[in-house]
């Protein structure tokens, strides 16, 4: 068994150890090493001790550093949260990682294994099982570009980088397309929004010209009414004085009879 054999069968599959536990990521790491045909290291609390607790015979450690690249099938550790994680290098670059594991975002064991992306924060570094061959996880395209680049003196971090960028292609390709596709998005949503802007601009414009003339309208019926009671109160006086003037001239008893006339008209 090979890292490109193990991937193949377990792909989207959870792998448990502990049933308690469901598919935590170390034990990407136990099966892992199970079907290479290497003994199990110590239990560990978190998937950072394995770090310090791998067996030596059976790896070789190699600490993260700015060019470094890890190989094909070699174990990738983190120092991150509070218990780590652990996952299987599928290809990497200098400035990204793609690895085979599991649990990096359920953290309660309910996922399953998949290829994931990373940088390269918080990576200690990597265990590569000792005797391992490089080459033994290379197509027939891929060992004829790495015997040109031997040939023509690349180092193995530049061999590594150029298999990494040439396996992560379709990811950056990907990426691509959907900022292509979410710029096109945005521009859309913004013509959308202008059009919108502007008739909301014309409606308050419109607004504003109804909302003046309803004032205009306001103000001279206020004025009218105001005219009207005064205009009331005129007559009214008028009358008033009339009637007083009329009362005073006559008798009593026409007095009488004119008080009843009123009454009679209310």
């Amino acid at each position: 068994m090979n890292y490109e054999g193990f991937k193949n069968k377990w792909l989207g599959k959870p792998i448990v150890w502990s049933p308690s536990l469901g598919a935590q990521c170390v034990a990407v790491y136990r099966e892992y090493c199970k079907e290479l045909g290497i003994p199990q290291s110590p239990l560990v609390k978190g998937a950072k001790d394995i770090w310090n607790t791998y067996l030596s015979d059976y790896f070789t450690r190699v600490e993260n550093t700015p060019n470094g690249i890890p190989p094909t099938g070699s174990i990738v550790i983190w120092d991150v949260s509070v218990f780590g994680h652990i996952g299987i290098c599928d290809h990497a670059t200098t400035s990204t990682l793609t690895c085979f594991e599991q649990n990096w975002v359920e953290l309660d064991g309910s996922g399953v294994t998949e290829l994931r992306r990373h940088g390269y924060n918080g990576v200690l570094g990597w265990l590569t099982p000792k005797g391992d061959n490089m080459t033994n996880e290379l197509t027939d395209d891929q060992k004829r570009i790495l015997q040109f680049l031997t040939e023509n003196k690349a180092d193995e971090t530049k061999v590594r980088s150029a298999f990494g960028a040439l396996a992560d292609l379709p990811n950056v390709t990907k990426e691509l397309d959907d900022l292509k596709t979410s710029h096109i998005s945005l521009e859309a949503r913004v013509a959308e929004l202008e059009a919108s802007l502007v008739e909301s601009q014309k409606y308050a414009l419109s607004w504003q010209k109804e909302s003046q003339i309803a004032n205009k309208l306001s103000s001279k019926l206020q004025a009218d009414l105001e005219a009207s009671n005064e205009e009331k109160q005129t007559w009214k006086s008028r009358y008033e004085t009339k009637c007083k003037e009329t009362a005073d001239k006559l008798s009593l008893l026409e007095f009488i009879q004119l008080k009843i006339k009123q009454l009679w008209k209310k």
